[in-house]
């Protein structure tokens, strides 16, 4: 049975396996910054991403993969590796279909 690239929150589109610059995780900080602020800054990071963006980086992360390390690739592997992630995107949200939270974390 095909995979349908179309969730109640609308299609599924290469775009949204591209990186964000702008969602980078890693703040610029300078010796001064304390572990503390760093964490908070890491926490407005994480907030700012999109559901879909925090789902990437979760399925990254279980590829043994950073973003960095994923930038790092060649064109070629990254657009592999952004099918990939892609498939496990589909996959999830197919053996999740109709249970609320599914793109967002209620567990809290």
């Amino acid at each position: 049975m095909p995979i349908s690239s179309v969730t109640a929150f609308g299609p599924i589109t290469s775009a949204m396996f591209q990186p964000n610059a702008g969602s980078s995780a890693s703040a610029g900080a300078s010796g001064a910054t304390s572990q503390g602020n760093n964490a908070v800054q890491d926490f407005l990071d994480y907030a700012k991403m999109s559901p879909t963006e925090r789902m990437r980086e979760e399925i990254l992360k279980s590829l043994g993969m950073t973003e960095q390390q994923f930038e790092k690739l060649s064109p070629a592997q990254q657009q592999a590796m952004n099918q990939k992630i892609q498939q496990i995107m589909l996959q999830q949200l197919q053996q999740n279909s109709g249970k609320t939270g599914q793109l967002v974390n209620v567990s809290a």
